[in-house]
């Protein structure tokens, strides 16, 4: 699998990852946070949905779950992982496993757009750029933690500095590939992230599972990357 052509971005307010259960019959539909794409020998794109609160479905009682936890899916072709993020009380655990025996049907929907590169010296001249369709793609090469993978996802706040021309961008969550090389499943973890180059990002992955209140997004590490910043083309 190789990595996507910088023409293209993905458009994340048209894509959309739906699943269908078996017992009972239901489709959920999520919008995307994020993409993640590995390749090597276990090349997969992974979609990242969007961040909810579990709730007790089609219920005529209370919806919300008590007590409360987070709830975010993350499907690649043949696996998936649905984090849980305790907020009080016990911790609660992810479930990962066979798309194929877990699911009914999971179809994934990316919708990619024309693009174009945008250099940070554009936005010190353009400061006030529309956000609508700015995103952007962080390419990591294999070492420490990580193997070799490309990251996609919105830029949903960014800072500049007209005077300095300097910037950065801090947004998320978004999807990494990290863990032992060994290790096969357990290696998608959330991540938000900051830059203000385009050679190296910071990101603050989130703890190890089960998911523990007040442990959440206990890990920093900055990573050398190639980052590329892409605005909608027309």
């Amino acid at each position: 699998m190789t990595f996507a052509a910088t023409s293209t971005a993905p458009d994340f307010s048209r894509s959309a990852v739906t699943w269908l259960l078996a017992d009972p019959p239901s489709y959920g539909r999520f919008t995307l946070d994020a993409l993640l794409t590995v390749t090597g020998a276990h090349a997969e794109t992974y979609a990242l949905g969007a961040q909810v609160f579990a709730g007790n479905v089609y219920s005529s009682g209370e919806l919300f779950k008590d007590p409360p936890f987070g709830f975010s899916a993350a499907f690649g072709g043949a696996r998936f992982r649905i984090f849980r993020d305790a907020v009080r009380a016990d911790a609660v655990h992810d479930t990962e496993g066979s798309i194929a025996r877990a699911f009914s049907k999971v179809e994934q929907h990316f919708v990619r757009r024309p693009c174009r590169v945008l250099a940070p010296e554009a936005l010190a001249e353009r400061p006030l750029i529309s956000s609508n369709g700015l995103t952007a793609r962080i390419r990591i090469h294999a070492g420490g933690a990580t193997r070799p993978q490309e990251l996609e996802f919105p830029v949903r706040h960014i800072n500049v500095n007209p005077a300095t021309r300097a910037f950065q961008v801090e947004t998320g969550p978004l999807l990494l590939d990290w863990g032992h090389e060994a290790e096969v499943t357990g290696r998608l973890r959330r991540a938000f992230v900051m830059f203000n180059s385009l050679g190296s990002a910071e990101f603050l992955v989130d703890a190890d599972r089960p998911s523990v209140p007040g442990r959440g997004w206990s890990l920093r590490t900055k990573i050398a990357c190639e980052i590329t910043l892409l605005e909608a083309a027309g």
